[in-house]
């Protein structure tokens, strides 16, 4: 998909998530008037099993079906409901506090999943990157419109009336949500049941796995963290408009602090620290805060440790863990993420609610049971900092598994010269004669076909500076010679030297490169001038007459596949000379996670040029 703008993803993303933080502030205002807070790990129970079931039905039609046809229904049930609970709230209270406590926490989370799983679906992984930071920062906003929409509602009117808001959010909500699944495709990919595909995956997968085990620890400290802040709130507010007024203004806070993370931060955190350092931000700053409250043992240090794990969740940790899911087939991710994004923190909740009710039942009061749940907090931060730090390489590994799956969805006809068919890192035997006869072939414009005149290849300069190196000399000192000849003033003699270093590293494993130098040769290759650069441009073009890719860049490609897994530079070719325009945004999102930061700008600057000017030449 080309790159656009994401304003109305943005705009939409503002009311999903005003929604949802007015949704918190009735919810747990409502129960705290009705029940005491010792309740809590029962209703959360509840809402999680609710949730899984929930969950079972949604992921199958949202496989089946695609998230832009089942989550408009999602909001609109979800505003149905609002409605009926809003209309029981006054002869009913207890019970219509339990059922928007459970309601809106079994629900709530598939409509956010299913939102976020429209947003990545628009993308390729190397949009994403930079576009889901804005569309995140309209999220965060909206949590700065819930909690003070929900807080005036309150003071204006009647509690209960906010039920009556979110139901209007919800309908604004499936309108907007709907315009953004028109754009997807309507297809779940293979023919193969979808959601079985990705349960087995799920089981396969060490990325997914690791995805899965941060989820989880994230939902246990949430659950520490918001039970612990409910347990204090509860001791400090008795009547129904105080607590109203306390979360509205907890959630407030909250929501300015995200906005204010969000717009100031992710796009660095995410340049600088990489996926896996922005992720790990959020349960090192658990650790720190849930430590200092446990210590200062007040209301307003819980309310930090819980608002600041709320922000970041919301905000940096947000804005990396909707990238973690770019890089699977589209068929496999909508099976996958509603069970990743909601039936995990669910039994996350199930276990968490588990743990709550153990340190209920033991705690010495309310103090000492926010105290508890703090350290719990920070013990969990400690698994998630691991974890998050470890799901950058697994990431950048991922992309790099996309990208040779990628190779056979591209039809013969699809790859744009013959280039690539011969692709620069087979694994064949180094021929030296072969060799240097495509060397004379690709001068000629012909880089498919041997000359049939050998003699031909022997008359160039390219041959006769090769093979006076290369004549009777063993491999180890062949790839010293050859390597020494990188920058070599003809560039045909450079190219060939790739070539062969190339395919000797495929054959002898045993004779690894120096990663630094071959680095250096890339960067090297890749800024010389403006001049220089496009004299390597032409390789001339196969039989349907279509041009290869870059000269220049295939250089590159042939040196990175030394240094990188070659299976994945041979999809990165596939895929630059293929139609898929997303597995294109891949090859970029891969180079610039698996290479120092300049070589990567820079071959993403190479190849935006190239295309660039392979469309404006149509």
């Amino acid at each position: 998909m080309s790159e656009r703008a994401p304003t109305l993803d943005a705009s939409i993303a503002i009311a999903v998530i005003a929604q949802q933080v007015g949704g918190k502030v009735v919810r747990d205002s409502m129960f705290l008037s009705s029940f005491p807070a010792a309740s809590l790990p029962s209703v959360i129970a509840a809402s999680a099993v609710l949730s899984l079931l929930a969950v079972l039905v949604t992921s199958r039609f949202m496989a089946k079906r695609g998230p832009g046809r089942v989550v408009p229904v999602l909001f609109v049930l979800n505003a149905l409901a609002l409605l009926a609970e809003w209309t029981m709230a006054s002869a009913l209270p207890g019970a219509s506090a339990v059922l928007v406590y459970v309601h809106t926490s079994a629900v709530g989370g598939l409509m956010i999943s299913g939102f976020w799983s429209i947003v990545n679906e628009r993308f390729d992984p190397h949009v994403a990157r930079r576009n889901i930071v804005r569309v995140t920062t309209g999220a965060t906003l909206g949590g700065l419109v819930g909690g003070l929409g929900a807080e005036r509602v309150a003071d204006m009117f009647d509690p209960h009336a906010i039920l009556l808001m979110l139901a209007a959010l919800s309908l604004s909500c499936a309108w907007g949500v709907a315009a953004l699944g028109r754009s997807l495709p309507r297809s779940p990919g293979p023919s193969a049941p979808a959601f079985r595909d990705g349960m087995k995956a799920l089981g396969q997968r060490p990325y997914l796995r690791r995805v899965v085990s941060m989820v989880v620890a994230v939902a246990l400290l949430e659950i520490f963290l918001d039970c612990a802040l409910k347990t204090a709130a509860e001791s400090s507010y008795h009547e129904p408009r105080a607590l109203v007024s306390f979360f509205a203004l907890f959630h407030t806070a909250t929501g300015l602090l995200t906005f204010f993370v969000q717009v100031a931060l992710s796009r660095a955190s995410l340049e600088r620290l990489g996926l896996g350092g922005t992720l790990a931000i959020l349960p090192a700053a658990v650790i720190v805060s849930a430590l200092a409250a446990s210590g200062m043992r007040t209301l307003l240090a819980i309310a930090v440790a819980a608002g600041l794990e709320t922000a970041i969740a919301s905000s940096l940790f947000r804005s990396a863990y909707e990238i973690l899911f770019t890089p699977l087939p589209t068929h496999r991710k909508r099976a996958l993420k509603v069970v990743i994004d909601v039936a995990f923190p669910r039994l996350g909740n199930m276990l968490g609610s588990a743990a709550v009710a153990l340190v209920v039942g033991i705690a010495a009061g309310p103090r000492h049971v926010s105290v508890a749940l703090l350290f719990g907090a920070a013990a969990l931060g400690v698994l998630g900092l691991v974890w998050g730090i470890s799901l950058h390489r697994m990431y950048v590994t991922e992309l790099g598994t996309s990208l040779q799956l990628g190779i056979v969805t591209l039809r013969q006809g699809d790859v744009r010269d013959a280039t690539t068919r011969h692709t620069i890192l087979s694994t064949m035997a180094l021929d030296r004669a072969r060799l240097l006869a495509q060397i004379e072939a690709s001068r000629r414009g012909d880089p498919g076909k041997a000359p049939s005149d050998p003699s031909s290849a022997e008359r160039s300069p390219a041959f006769a500076k090769l093979a006076a190196r290369a004549e009777g000399t063993s491999d180890t000192l062949l790839f010293d010679v050859l390597l020494g000849g990188l920058r070599d003033d003809d560039f045909d003699v450079s190219y060939a030297n790739a070539r062969a270093l190339a395919a000797i590293c495929a054959r002898n494993p045993a004779l690894p490169p120096d990663r630094a130098r071959i680095l250096d040769e890339a960067r090297a290759a890749l800024f010389v001038d403006d001049g220089t650069w496009r004299a390597r441009k032409a390789l001339g073009s196969d039989s349907s007459g279509r041009t290869g890719l870059h000269r220049g860049l295939e250089h590159v490609f042939t040196l990175l596949g030394m240094v990188l897994e070659r299976d994945v530079i041979k999809g990165c070719l596939a895929a630059l000379q293929g139609p898929d325009r997303r597995l294109r945004g891949t090859v970029l999102e891969y180079l610039e996670n698996a290479l120092p930061n300049d070589i990567g700008l820079r071959m993403r600057e190479r190849i935006q040029e190239h295309f660039a000017e392979a469309e404006g030449e149509r």
